[in-house]
């Protein structure tokens, strides 16, 4: 091609947060508790794909429903708690 291959214009990206002065980058969102913050990923995942579906779909059960439903409420809750923000004073 004569000029070269086409750039489709790309720019380059903003900063993600401001930059601190040591030159750290701060993400908008804080995570509190990483480790209830995991929990809560791992529950959400396994209430819908273990529990919640194949009960739906396959078993017809609705405890299993239930328990998927349940299970699901609390990896919800667990996420939420982890990415709570501090009290400000």
């Amino acid at each position: 091609m004569k000029g070269g291959l086409p750039t489709f214009r790309r720019t380059s990206l903003p900063p993600a947060g401001p930059i601190q002065p040591g030159g750290r980058v701060v993400a908008p969102i804080k995570i509190l508790s990483v480790n209830l913050f995991a929990l809560g990923v791992i529950l959400l995942i396994v209430g819908v794909d273990a529990l919640l579906v194949p009960a739906y779909l396959i078993y017809k059960n609705f405890w299993f429903e239930l328990a998927g439903a349940m299970i699901t409420a609390a990896g919800a809750i667990a996420t939420t708690w982890g990415l709570r923000k501090p009290a400000s004073d």
